[in-house]
Order: structure tokens, then sequence, then C-alpha cells
């Protein structure tokens, strides 16, 4: 009955839907929201001009379990929040967030288009971006619960990134985790389908 938009100006909104059924039919606007959290804040160039406009929220999933919202923004950052908390309504939301990645995707300013969680026990989420790039974050780590793991990939990746890829040419329009949990599948804007052997991939610049 929980359900979270993600806006274009930003901002992660939380609503109870049971309250739009429970709410007087007389009325018009119904008042479902739990919550309103302004996330993505960053301000970015206007392609043509010179101009700068607001980020938006461009992913927005929950954990499998429920417990933890995932949002993704136009410039690329990524958040995972407490969804206990902020379906509280309270006047700190910002309480809320368990972790954040200012850059989460390849390259500056690149929009994270899709964010797939994989099953709690395994504590993995898998993000894909606008130009094509996968990769995969261990949230022990981001959270500083687990240590990172040594690795002798000269590539630079963000603390708890522990698999990245660049397969595809346009952005990553969906992604699923095979049964096996072994296989992570993305489509793209391309027109193609690339297959991640989890198993296979030891160093992160692999």
């Amino acid at each position: 009955n929980i359900v979270a938009a993600g806006l274009v100006d930003g901002s992660l909104e939380v609503h109870d839907i049971r309250r739009v059924d429970n709410d007087d039919e007389e009325d018009d606007d119904p008042d479902s929201i739990l919550s309103s959290l302004s996330l993505h804040t960053q301000l970015l160039p206007e392609k043509g001009t010179d101009k700068k406009k607001p980020a938006s929220c461009r992913a927005v999933r929950f954990s499998t379990d429920g417990t933890r919202i995932y949002s993704g923004g136009s410039a690329g950052d990524l958040y995972c929040l407490d969804a206990e908390r902020i379906c509280t309504f309270t006047t700190n939301p910002e309480k809320s967030i368990t972790w954040s990645i200012e850059t989460a995707t390849e390259g500056t300013l690149n929009p994270l288009t899709v964010i797939h969680p994989f099953h709690t026990a395994t504590h993995l989420l898998a993000t894909g971006d606008d130009v094509g790039g996968v990769r995969v974050w261990d949230e022990r780590i981001r959270s500083g619960s687990a240590p990172a793991p040594k690795s002798s990939s000269k590539k630079s990746l963000p603390q708890g990134c522990i698999l990245s890829w660049k397969e595809n040419e346009d952005y990553i329009s969906d992604m699923e985790l095979a049964q096996d949990g072994n296989t992570l599948l993305a489509t793209s804007a391309d027109g193609r389908l690339a297959v991640f052997d989890l198993r296979m991939a030891r160093d992160p610049s692999q």
C-alpha cells in the first residue's frame, strides 16, 4: 500500500494509497502523502544554452524486503533511505538517509536510469546509467559495516562498487537477475541484451 514517486524537481515522495480509498469522496484532493524529501538538488547545464536546470529523480526502487528505498538522480547520484523512517511524517526527513553516492555512474553528470536490488541476503544492488554502464554495489561496504576488498584494478571506483561494465552504447532500460543468482541481464536502448556472469568478474575492471 506504500508507493514511492520520484519527481522532476529532484524530490522523492512517499504515499499511502489507503488514504485515498478512505478519504471523503467529496474531497477533490485526497492527501495520501506521508513524506517528501528533496534529494537530487544539483543544478545541471542545459544543452544548447548557458542556463542551468535542476536535477530530477530518474529511478526509484524498494529493496526486496521493503525496508529500504533507493533513488537515482539525473546527476548520477544514488541514495539509500530507511523506508520505515521516511514513511513516518517528520520535520527532519533527511535522517532517513542511510547512505549516498555523489557519482554512481560512468563519467560525470550522467543520469542513473535503472536500479535493481538483488535478494536481501546478498546485500547487493545493481545500477544502470544513461551511457550503457552497469555497476554492482555491496551495501555493507557502502554503509561501512564491511571492509572494502583489495583490487589490482587501476580503475578508480566509488566506495562500495565491486563490479563495473560498459558493454552498451545507449542507456540501460532494465535489468534482471537470473534465478541462478549468478547471471545479470541488462537491456539497452541500443537494442542489445548484455549478459554478465557475476562469478567470472573477479576484477571490477573486467
